[in-house]
């Protein structure tokens, strides 16, 4: 009979395209990048937020005339100067950017204006029983009934959660306040049975979040529950990536200890899209070998979030390179040494788990002293 773990990693017949070795400082770099994978905003996007009108938005004739006016008034004033510029002057990509920033900040403002002026909302079929219009809500826990005037009906969370995104992603809110508003719109989608697709997306940028800033014990709770709604629920999954939480999973099992049991336990969902399939077999592959030379291979070139879940797997995978060079080895050049253990030049003889009497002398480490 063969093991779990032989049957998935026989799932993956190639590895994706190696690339070129970057350094810790470049890894970095992603996490800017990754942090624009939170889920698409309706007003709060990339690109210039479309204001709600009668016929689109979501929310009654009262939340959208305030939108109609400042739209109206915009498009004149800008209709008095040439388009892309200034009394003349000639606009860079930089301050088109700038401004462009700039009128979405203004635009949120106007829209979280309006919904202060409200303040409630009118909830319709299926869009739960809360009136509250407001987008920020510190999470508390409920030590009573929920009442109405402080629940946000699904339409009002709805736009809340893109708010709140795009904050996080603006860097207007730290990761401790951005937590709190995501937990609060779990806890009002809870309290009015709306556990659908905005709920599971909630819990994804949840996931993300708290995997981009180290927060392992988070990430835990929301994985658990879009875990239970893949097995439980296939039917319901449509808008959950399984594939990424499925993969995250796996490689959160060896942080854990848990690989067999989790292996058994999503046997049936393993067969993952390319590159996570491969990237994600091959660490469990060279986590059962001890290899970490390809470990840190595989870390340079890991896809979207993989390499945070990764980050937590380092120290156990540097601690075999300094036992397995003390066996093997009287000495060897630290640059070798830097380059397995994917540490940046000069940073070895600086890490916390180097001990006292190991000797670094003319770009050596002496492991046996």
């Amino acid at each position: 009979m063969s093991s779990p773990l032989g049957d998935f990693v026989s799932l993956s017949s190639s590895s994706p395209k190696k690339k070129d070795k970057k350094s810790k400082k470049a890894r970095s770099s992603k996490k800017d990048k990754k942090r624009k994978a939170l889920s698409p905003s309706p007003f709060f996007s990339g690109s210039p937020s479309p204001v709600p009108s009668p016929n689109n938005s979501p929310l009654p004739g009262a939340y959208t005339d305030d939108f109609l006016d400042i739209t109206v008034k915009s498009t004149k004033a800008r209709s008095a100067s040439p388009k892309g510029s200034i009394a003349g002057m000639k606009v860079n990509k930089k301050e088109k950017k700038r401004r462009l920033e700039r009128s979405n900040r203004f635009l949120n403002d106007a829209i979280n204006e309006s919904l202060k002026k409200t303040k409630t909302y009118t909830p319709g079929p299926g869009e739960g029983f809360g009136t509250s219009g407001e987008y920020s809500k510190p999470y508390a826990r409920l030590t009573s009934a929920p009442d109405p005037s402080t629940v946000r009906p699904l339409p009002v969370l709805s736009l809340a959660l893109a708010h709140h995104n795009e904050s996080y992603l603006a860097e207007r809110i730290k990761y401790g306040e951005y937590i709190s508003e995501l937990k609060s719109i779990r806890q009002d989608l809870t309290v009015q049975h709306l556990e659908g697709d905005l709920m599971w997306k909630v819990y994804e940028d949840n996931v993300k979040a708290s995997l981009e800033n180290g927060d392992l014990e988070e990430y835990s709770v929301c994985s658990v529950q879009l875990e239970n709604q893949i097995t439980k629920h296939p039917e319901k999954t449509s808008s959950i990536n399984v594939d990424f939480i499925l993969s995250l999973r796996l490689l959160h099992s060896l942080v854990k200890g848990t690989l067999v049991e989790t292996l058994i336990k999503f046997s049936a969902l393993l067969n993952f899209r390319e590159p996570l399939q491969s990237i994600v077999s091959e660490v469990i592959r060279v986590h059962e070998e001890r290899n970490y030379v390809k470990f840190f291979r595989l870390y340079d070139r890991a896809p979207e979030f993989i390499d945070y879940m990764m980050d937590f797997l380092v120290k156990k995978f540097r601690g075999w390179l300094i036992d397995g060079s003390r066996k093997c080895y009287m000495s060897i050049d630290v640059a070798v040494v830097e380059d397995w253990g994917g540490w940046d030049a000069g940073e070895f003889v600086e890490d916390e788990m180097i001990d006292e009497i190991t000797v670094v002398e003319g770009g050596k480490w002496f492991c046996k002293r």
